[in-house]
């Protein structure tokens, strides 16, 4: 019901990120990254070419602390943590997973947020 799912989600977000940072950092800084389409690749080429929009996304993931998570929610056969970050005055919402079947981490999202994010490293605000 609407009352689990707010408590989980509070649980989580006190908890902290259910993927490992530190994971996520290794496995990105070892080029084992896919980023999706949709809302993150798309949304960077253009302006950006593939390969800078890659090198940025891998740039900020290892900037990301764990100051940096807002919450994990729920996808279809996994969860995925979400984060909200600054960069030279630029807000970005990323959300990411592992998947230990290849094992690489799945950039779901990475784009400035929509509405403003609060961390525990201060709020991320949209354009």
């Amino acid at each position: 019901n609407a009352a689990q799912s707010w408590l989980a989600q509070r649980m989580a977000a006190v908890a902290g990120p259910h993927h490992s940072l530190d994971e996520v950092k290794k496995l990105v800084a070892a080029g084992s990254f896919h980023v999706m389409r949709g809302r993150a690749m798309d949304l960077l080429v253009p302006p950006m070419t593939y390969v800078a929009a890659r090198a940025f996304i891998a740039a900020a993931i290892q900037m990301l602390t764990v100051a940096n998570f807002t919450k994990t929610v729920p996808l279809t056969y996994d969860v995925a943590d979400e984060y909200g970050i600054s960069i030279d005055g630029v807000g970005w919402y990323i959300k990411l997973c592992i998947d230990h079947d290849v094992p690489e981490v799945a950039v779901i999202s990475f784009h400035p947020p929509q509405w403003p994010m609060r961390t525990r490293a201060g709020t991320v605000n949209p354009p």
